[in-house]
């Protein structure tokens, strides 16, 4: 592992799946316990960017239809995706208590998701 990462210049996400495969081959080809142990550490990226709130009312208010605009404001505050956006049914809001459930999330999992008050 250190000779991927150190000589060969390879970077965190390669050297942990070859670290996969090699646990994968001693749990369960050679079902052995595992000779290594290899953790990604990852250098802290910067975040892009959030935009400032004006600029987001912008984005929501350019939309002269209501429907649009409640679109944009529920995916913003509760940080749906695309595909989540255009899955959400009107019973899978629950308003009492500000949650979303979203079905065919990222992954094939289903997520539930807090909107906060407000905006």
């Amino acid at each position: 592992m250190l000779y991927l990462k150190n000589s060969k210049g390879n970077t965190t996400g390669s050297c942990g799946a070859v670290a996969a495969g090699l646990r994968f081959f001693y749990t369960h080809v050679v079902e052995n316990p595992i000779p290594f142990d290899y953790r990604i550490r990852r250098k802290n990226g910067k975040l892009l960017r959030c935009s400032v709130k004006e600029d987001i009312w912008k984005l929501i208010n350019a939309t002269q239809h209501l429907k649009h605009r409640l679109i944009l404001m529920t995916a913003y505050s509760a940080g749906l995706r695309a595909m989540e956006v255009a899955t959400v049914k009107p019973d899978h809001i629950d308003s009492k208590n500000m949650l979303i459930k979203v079905e065919h999330a990222k992954g094939a999992k289903s997520a539930i998701r807090f909107s906060p008050p407000g905006f």
